[in-house]
C-alpha cells in the first residue's frame, strides 16, 4: 500500500506540473487525466513492465488474475472473499472461471474422501 500511494501521489503532481486536468476520479493507473486506461494501453504498459523486469516469456494481464486466484486460494482464502476481491458479484463466477485453482475445494474433498473410506481403504492396495 505505501508504494502504491506514493505512485499515486507523484502521479498527481506530475499531472499538476504538466497542466493535465484531472476528471476527479483517483485511479492509481489511469490517464494523464485521471480517466479509466483503454485495454489496449493497459495492455502496452503491461508489455513494458515485464520487458522492465526482464521477466522472460509472452505475459498478459489476465494471467495477473488467475496467478492472484490461485495465491489467494494456496492460502486459504473463501471463495466468497475471492470473488469480492477480483470484482465478481457472485461466486459461481469466480468457481466457474477459476474452478481449477481453487484448492481449497480439491483439498476439501479429498479429505472428506479420506474420513468415508478411512485410511484402511488406502492401505488395502
Amino acid at each position: 500500500m505505501e508504494i502504491l500511494s506514493a505512485y499515486q501521489a507523484e502521479q498527481r503532481e506530475r499531472r499538476a506540473r504538466n497542466g493535465h486536468k484531472s476528471a476527479g476520479i483517483v485511479y492509481v493507473f489511469g490517464t494523464r487525466n485521471d480517466t479509466v486506461m483503454e485495454a489496449r494501453n493497459v495492455r502496452r504498459f503491461f508489455r513494458t513492465v515485464v520487458e522492465d523486469a526482464e521477466i522472460p516469456g509472452e505475459w498478459t494481464t489476465r494471467e495477473l488474475r488467475h496467478t492472484f486466484v490461485s495465491l489467494m486460494s494456496d492460502q486459504g482464502a473463501s471463495d466468497d472473499l475471492i470473488a469480492d476481491l477480483v470484482g465478481h458479484a457472485k461466486t459461481s463466477t469466480t468457481r466457474t472461471v477459476y474452478r481449477h485453482q481453487l484448492r481449497p475445494v480439491i483439498t476439501t474433498g479429498a479429505e472428506l474422501l479420506d474420513k468415508a473410506f478411512g485410511s484402511d481403504f488406502l492401505k488395502a492396495d
